[in-house]
């Protein structure tokens, strides 16, 4: 039997060491960087403030193109309202002559002449043109009228009694307004005589007969009795009218139905709301 025997020389290991290496950057390297990161601060700062000054700037520009719009719109009106206001009051002198002496001839005139027909078709062409005198007296005029303390549910209420009769059988008129008095200030004429137009032109948009609604709201948060804002609309059931119509129904003489209207009815309503410091406007 052999018996082998094996042995492990042991070797010393030499004692591990460390060594610190030095990593600091110079201070020259940091001072570069800092001055790197403000310098792209004050870029993205300069930036930002052209935007904003460019945008402000654009908005300004707009602002003055729409001032300068509006300031040659309101001379123009202006110019046609003066325009219309000194012929309307030379026609509306003659046109007197002319009613009073229609209105001598049909009293001598005995019934059942040939000439009553005649003298009637006369009397209602010359009504319809002291209508247009009053309208284009009104357009020319241009006031705020006499601001007084006014019901508008009250007004709405009397001018739906005055359309009535004005209104075909196919046509319905529907009031929606509130049960408390909507109290605001203005000239109680006048604002009789906007629905009355305004419902007038609902009337004259169908033909065939629809619904014309009239509501009165307030807008915002009343305070005691007075609203701080009401809101008027007169809505119909029509066909409607296309983008263009709807940019020039406030034009003074602007008709879609020639030979049947004056042009001057919703002129009348818009320099009568503006005179009060209200705004309108219309929706298709």
């Amino acid at each position: 039997m052999t018996s082998q025997t094996r042995t492990h020389n042991k070797r010393t290991a030499p004692a591990s060491t460390s060594t610190l290496v030095d990593h600091h950057i110079p201070v020259t390297m940091v001072a570069e960087i800092a001055i790197f990161i403000v310098a792209i601060g004050g870029w993205v700062l300069f930036l930002s403030r052209i935007r904003v000054t460019r945008a402000r700037l654009v908005h300004e520009e707009e602002i003055r193109r729409q001032t300068q719009r509006e300031l040659i719109e309101s001379q123009k009106m202006e110019a046609l309202g003066q325009m219309a206001a000194g012929g309307a009051h030379d026609f509306g002198n003659q046109l007197a002559v002319i009613n009073g002496s229609l209105d001598r001839v049909s009293a001598e005139t005995p019934p059942g002449s040939p000439a009553r027909d005649s003298l009637e078709r006369a009397r209602s062409a010359a009504r319809q043109a002291s209508n247009t005198v009053q309208a284009l007296m009104l357009f020319g005029k241009r006031s705020a009228g006499r601001k007084v303390p006014v019901d508008l549910t009250d007004v709405a209420h009397e001018a739906a009694g005055l359309a009535a009769a004005m209104l075909p059988s196919a046509v319905d008129l529907e009031l929606q307004l509130p049960g408390t008095p909507l109290w605001t200030e203005g000239d109680r004429t006048q604002l009789i005589q906007v629905l009355l137009n305004l419902i007038l032109n609902a009337r004259d948009a169908m033909p065939d007969g629809g619904t014309i609604t009239i509501e009165a709201a307030c807008v915002g948060e009343a305070r005691s009795s007075t609203c701080p804002q009401v809101r008027l609309s007169v809505r119909d059931s029509g066909t409607g009218m296309s983008n263009d119509v709807a940019g020039r129904v406030f034009e003074p003489f602007f008709t879609t139905r020639m030979g049947q209207g004056t042009g001057l009815g919703l002129s009348v309503v818009h320099g009568i709301v503006t005179s009060m410091n209200g705004t309108i406007s219309v929706g298709s």
